[in-house]
Protein backbone atom coordinates (compact mmCIF):
# COMPACT_ATOMS: atom_id res chain seq x y z
CA UNK A 1 0.00 0.00 0.00
CA UNK A 2 1.12 3.44 -1.15
CA UNK A 3 2.16 5.99 2.08
CA UNK A 4 0.06 8.48 2.15
CA UNK A 5 2.78 11.22 1.31
CA UNK A 6 3.50 9.65 -1.87
CA UNK A 7 -0.49 8.98 -2.44
CA UNK A 8 -0.61 12.66 -2.39
CA UNK A 9 2.16 13.04 -4.61
CA UNK A 10 0.48 10.83 -7.29
CA UNK A 11 -2.27 12.91 -7.00
CA UNK A 12 -0.72 16.27 -7.80
CA UNK A 13 1.36 14.38 -10.67
CA UNK A 14 -2.39 13.45 -11.94
CA UNK A 15 -3.11 16.87 -11.99
CA UNK A 16 -0.56 18.18 -13.49
CA UNK A 17 -0.69 15.91 -16.33
CA UNK A 18 -4.78 16.73 -16.36
CA UNK A 19 -3.70 20.78 -16.77
CA UNK A 20 -1.06 20.24 -19.93
CA UNK A 21 -3.46 17.82 -21.30
CA UNK A 22 -6.04 20.65 -21.11
CA UNK A 23 -3.81 23.24 -22.48
CA UNK A 24 -2.95 21.37 -25.19
CA UNK A 25 -6.55 20.37 -25.84
CA UNK A 26 -7.25 24.31 -26.63
CA UNK A 27 -4.51 23.65 -29.85
CA UNK A 28 -5.71 20.60 -31.29
CA UNK A 29 -6.26 20.49 -35.25
CA UNK A 30 -7.31 17.45 -36.96
CA UNK A 31 -5.18 14.45 -35.82
CA UNK A 32 -2.48 17.19 -34.33
CA UNK A 33 -2.23 20.25 -33.01
CA UNK A 34 -1.25 23.74 -34.44
CA UNK A 35 2.17 24.90 -34.68
CA UNK A 36 4.20 26.18 -31.98
CA UNK A 37 4.85 28.93 -33.81
CA UNK A 38 1.39 29.78 -34.32
CA UNK A 39 1.05 30.16 -30.30
CA UNK A 40 1.29 33.55 -28.96
CA UNK A 41 3.54 34.13 -26.21
CA UNK A 42 1.23 34.04 -23.30
CA UNK A 43 0.31 30.45 -25.07
CA UNK A 44 4.17 29.72 -24.97
CA UNK A 45 4.30 30.77 -21.59
CA UNK A 46 1.52 29.11 -20.04
CA UNK A 47 2.18 26.04 -21.81
CA UNK A 48 5.51 26.11 -20.65
CA UNK A 49 4.95 26.66 -16.92
CA UNK A 50 2.55 23.57 -16.95
CA UNK A 51 4.65 21.85 -18.71
CA UNK A 52 8.12 23.06 -16.19
CA UNK A 53 6.13 21.90 -13.23
CA UNK A 54 5.19 18.64 -14.28
CA UNK A 55 8.57 17.86 -15.64
CA UNK A 56 9.46 18.98 -11.81
CA UNK A 57 7.07 16.78 -10.23
CA UNK A 58 8.42 13.88 -12.45
CA UNK A 59 12.08 14.54 -11.48
CA UNK A 60 11.67 13.27 -8.27
CA UNK A 61 9.64 10.42 -8.35
CA UNK A 62 11.77 7.65 -8.39
CA UNK A 63 12.97 8.72 -5.22
CA UNK A 64 9.41 8.75 -3.91
CA UNK A 65 8.81 6.11 -5.05
CA UNK A 66 11.86 4.57 -3.14
CA UNK A 67 13.70 3.19 -6.47
CA UNK A 68 16.82 5.25 -6.56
Amino acid sequence: MLSIKVSDFLKTVDENFAKVDTILAKYKEGDGYVSYEKLTDEDRTVLAAAVNTLAEDLSTLRGKLGLD
